[in-house]
């Protein structure tokens, strides 16, 4: 494999740092409140918020700890009603997981896009670009009860998914594995900037770029290239009546 090439970051994208950590998972839970993909595996959420937001805490973690991936915020200027700007559940006494000293204006991270790389990759992503991690200390992982999944609609998602992804080549492609935006700062690019910072990045180093979403999402990433490949659903039952529907779409270089 010929060294890995890395695009210049556009402005107000950055990596993650471990000091993110909270409020990486405080941004999973207010995005991923609208995703119907949250409605049908982890359906009783709403009365177990504190499960959610550690469940995204702890996968943030492992993220900024496991070099096959590159994760990437980005940053706008902070609006103190934010969290009125999403309906989202928190546990008690969670507000934007940010400093006491945060004040409106200042630039923190309301987006965050992760690409899944291969550890080979990730490592030259780490000893160039992502050096800011180097010597952090990551927070300790909270624990995760996921009392608010459902087992069952879990493991049929996750099982349709492996081999959809198997059968469109997901192993020899980049994986879009996360991009998300805080309600409070839509419409203005955040997402689009982290995609096209990917697709470069896929250009540069001549592989391909997979990713997996509910339609909902899924316009961003069509509008940009991506192609798709397979259209997967699960039926609606008594816990989630309307069911599931996701695609699979890749942006291919041949």
């Amino acid at each position: 494999m010929s060294p890995t090439q890395h695009p210049p970051l556009p402005p107000n994208i950055r990596p993650a740092l471990s000091s993110d950590i909270p409020r990486l998972g405080l941004l999973f839970v207010a995005s991923f409140h609208y995703s119907p993909n949250t409605k049908w595996y982890r359906p009783y959420y709403p009365r177990f918020p504190e499960d959610m937001l550690a469940q995204y805490t702890a996968w943030s973690i492992n993220y900024l700890e496991d070099p096959q991936y590159i994760t990437l915020v980005a940053t706008d200027a902070f609006d103190p009603s934010e969290r009125s700007k999403t309906e989202a559940h928190f546990p008690a006494g969670v507000t934007t997981c940010l400093g006491e000293d945060v004040k409106e204006g200042d630039q923190v991270p309301v987006a965050i896009g992760i690409w899944k790389v291969g550890i080979e990759r990730g490592r030259e992503w780490r000893e160039a670009g992502g050096k800011v991690l180097e010597g952090a200390q990551l927070p300790p992982k909270p624990e995760t009860r996921m009392r608010d999944r459902d087992q069952g609609h879990c493991d049929a998602m996750l099982g349709i998914e492996k081999a959809a992804r198997e059968r469109c080549g997901f192993s020899r492609l980049v994986e879009l594995d996360m991009l998300v935006t805080h309600p409070a700062y839509w419409g203005r690019k955040h997402g689009t900037k982290l995609v096209r910072w990917g697709l470069e990045y896929s250009r540069m180093n001549k592989v391909g770029q997979g990713v997996v979403g509910p339609p909902m999402g899924m316009r961003v990433y069509l509008k940009e290239g991506f192609v798709e490949k397979e259209k997967m659903t699960w039926n609606g039952d008594e816990i989630t009546p309307e069911g599931l529907a996701k695609q699979i779409a890749v942006y291919d270089l041949d």
